[in-house]
């Protein structure tokens, strides 16, 4: 059922882009699964200032994203931050996301991510895997990998 689901997924991701149909559609695929952080780092005018890696000193050992479509809630886990839980909403290329306190949703805080690429590879034993790479509203780019058992 993986294999199918990987092979499923990279003819659908590769459809979407010929067909250069909206990323919204690219977010909706990666929902449900975990986008494991690779490296991290500030942006500015476009260009990457620095690079950094999840690892223990920074407190983020492990740290991942999951989005769940049919709650719309965003898990941001293992983060130097802890863990988060946010609301989410998608419009085009950028997901937004809002802060929940007391179990209230507030609308007035929120932040951005920006998927500006996906893009399926194979590592050195041919598995395939997608890298994400993504930029924020506070200045932040993010690499991930999205793995297949």
């Amino acid at each position: 059922m993986k294999r199918f689901k990987v092979i499923f997924l990279s003819i659908a991701l590769c459809l979407l882009w010929s067909a250069n149909i909206y990323a919204e559609s690219q977010w909706e695929i990666i929902a449900g699964d975990k986008m494991h952080l690779v490296s991290y780092g500030f942006i500015k005018n476009g260009s990457q200032q620095n690079k950094m890696y999840p690892s223990v000193r920074n407190n983020n050992a492990g740290e991942y994203l999951l989005l769940n479509a049919s709650s719309n809630t965003l898990y941001w886990n293992n983060s130097a931050d802890g863990n988060r839980t946010y609301r989410y909403s998608i419009k085009g290329d950028y997901l937004y996301l809002y802060t929940i306190k007391n179990g209230k949703v507030n609308y007035n805080n929120y932040m951005w991510i920006k998927l500006e690429y996906c893009e399926p590879l194979k590592d050195g034993q041919g598995k395939l895997y997608w890298e994400i790479y993504t930029t924020d509203s506070n200045s932040t780019y993010r690499y991930f990998n999205l793995r297949f058992k």
